[in-house]
C-alpha cells in the first residue's frame, strides 16, 4: 500500500534523520528504486525531502517538517502496521480499526498525495468473501485477542485439555497458524487443527527474547523441507 509507505517513510526520516537509500530500501522492505519513486512522489506532494551523493550522502527532512499523523489507538496503529496484509484485519478482529487507520492515514498525509491516492483508490474495489475465519468471534480473531493481551488458552476437552500461551499469529498459504509456548516449547499449530478452545482470564509472561521473524523462518524451512521428502 503506497499511502502506508510514504507515512512509514517520512516517519522513519524524522525520528533518525538522514537514511541511505538502501537502509530506507531494507526498512520498507522494497527496491532502491521504489525508495527514489517515492522520494520523487513526496516532492512533488511538498514534503521538503532531499537527497545528496557521496559517503556521507542519503535522504533527510528539511525544515523540521512533522507529520500530522497523530491520534492512532493501539487496534488502528496494529491495523495500519499489517500494511499489504489489510486483507487479515477483518479476520482478526480489526476491520473497523482498519478503517478508521486508513481514514487517518489519508488525513496525515501532504494534500497532493492525498489527492492522488483518493483519485487512485476509486478505481479499485476489495470487497472479499466473508469466510469461516473473519468476524470478532472467529477462532482466529479470538486468538488474535490472546495473543494481543497475552491470555492462556486451554485448548480440548478435559481431563486431556491443553495449556498453550500464544506468542503469536501467521498466514501462509492462506492458512493460520498459532505459534505457542507449551510446557516451556515454542510448537505451532494449524488453526483449523484446534478442534475447540476456550480463551481464559488468566495472564502469561511472554518471553522477551522471542523473535517472531527467525522462528517462523525456521519453521518455514523445516516444513519445505518436510514436503520436499514427501514428494
Amino acid at each position: 500500500m503506497k499511502a502506508a509507505r510514504l507515512v512509514s517513510m517520512i516517519l522513519l526520516l524524522q525520528t533518525r534523520g538522514r537514511l541511505t537509500a538502501r537502509q530506507l530500501a531494507d526498512e520498507l522492505e522494497v527496491s532502491v528504486r521504489t525508495v527514489f519513486r517515492d522520494v520523487d512522489s513526496l516532492s512533488a506532494a511538498g514534503v521538503p525531502v532531499a537527497t545528496s551523493r557521496g559517503p556521507a550522502g542519503g535522504i533527510e527532512l528539511l525544515d523540521g517538517y512533522q507529520t500530522r499523523l497523530t491520534g492512532l489507538s493501539l487496534d488502528e496503529a496494529f491495523a495500519l502496521l499489517l500494511g499489504g496484509s489489510a486483507s487479515a484485519a477483518p479476520e482478526l478482529g480489526l476491520a473497523d480499526a482498519a478503517a478508521r487507520a486508513g481514514q487517518k492515514l489519508l488525513e496525515a498525509l501532504p494534500e497532493g498525495v492525498r489527492d492522488g491516492v483518493q483519485a487512485r483508490a476509486e478505481r479499485f474495489l476489495d470487497d472479499p468473501e466473508p469466510g469461516p475465519e473473519s468476524g470478532v468471534d472467529s477462532p482466529v480473531a479470538l486468538l488474535a485477542q490472546a495473543v494481543r493481551e497475552e491470555r492462556v488458552v486451554r485448548a480440548g476437552a478435559q481431563p486431556a485439555e491443553q495449556q498453550l500461551e500464544p506468542l503469536a499469529l501467521a498466514r501462509r498459504r492462506g492458512r493460520w497458524y498459532v505459534i505457542a509456548r507449551v510446557h516451556g516449547e515454542t510448537r505451532t499449530y494449524p488453526v483449523a487443527g484446534l478442534a475447540s478452545f476456550r480463551v481464559t482470564r488468566e495472564r502469561f509472561e511472554r518471553p522477551p527474547d522471542f523473535d517472531l521473524r527467525r522462528y517462523w523462518n525456521d519453521w518455514v524451512g523445516g516444513a519445505r523441507r518436510a514436503d520436499a521428502a514427501a514428494g
